[in-house]
């Protein structure tokens, strides 16, 4: 009997002592932090200047390299297309003319303007091209030196996506190749044979 009392003790102790926690249990975890990775669009984005309406009614947006004269107020697709000109620009530079950034001399052509067309009879007017032409570039040179004067893209707005994808990359090239020709205008042919590339390494860029 008093063996069974002693055993009714020590179970009873057991089960008003408080529970023994797992020391390891008991150490402060680190906090869950979830990583979001930013969108392709967003990681790519450019900074870009608004600069209003000038006296030709033009709304003047501005980045590093180029200065785009829109039609109409849209400052998303401003963007988008500032974000795939300078990312075009880069890539050609350094892919192709070995022209890395922080290498830039100064002299260069200048900023590249760009000018975007909702309607397509205007773009007609304003080039004297078609206006089913999509769109073109344009570089000045100066008499004699050959130096680069200005160079401008002229586009039509059109549907918006297909602009991005296939018409931006491709004028970007011809608007490009001549910072690495310096006075001296690049063969018909490599002009046109960048162009193509700078379109197609884009278009292969962004279905990976």
């Amino acid at each position: 009997a008093m063996k069974w009392l002693a055993r009714a003790a020590v179970l009873g102790a057991c089960l008003m002592a408080p529970e023994r926690a797992d020391v390891h249990s008991q150490e402060p975890k680190p906090p869950v932090v979830t990583v979001q990775r930013e969108t392709r669009a967003k990681a790519e984005q450019v900074m870009m200047e608004a600069l209003g309406k000038n006296n030709e009614g033009w709304h003047v947006y501005r980045t590093k390299n180029f200065i785009l004269f829109c039609e109409s107020d849209d400052a998303v697709a401003a963007q988008q297309i500032s974000n795939r000109l300078e990312r075009v620009r880069l890539d050609v530079r350094a892919r192709w003319l070995n022209l890395l950034e922080e290498k830039e001399a100064d002299g260069g052509p200048g900023r590249c303007e760009v000018l975007l067309f909702d309607d397509p009879d205007r773009y007609a007017r304003w080039t004297g091209a078609s206006r089913e032409n999509p769109g073109h570039t344009s570089v000045e040179r100066e008499s004699g030196s050959g130096r680069v004067v200005s160079r401008r893209m002229l586009l039509q707005k059109g549907s918006l996506p297909h602009t991005l994808e296939t018409v931006v990359p491709h004028e970007a090239g011809h608007a490009v190749i001549v910072e690495g020709y310096g006075n001296a205008a690049p063969p018909r042919w490599c002009d046109e044979g960048f162009a193509m590339q700078a379109e197609r390494r884009d278009a292969k860029r962004r279905t990976r």
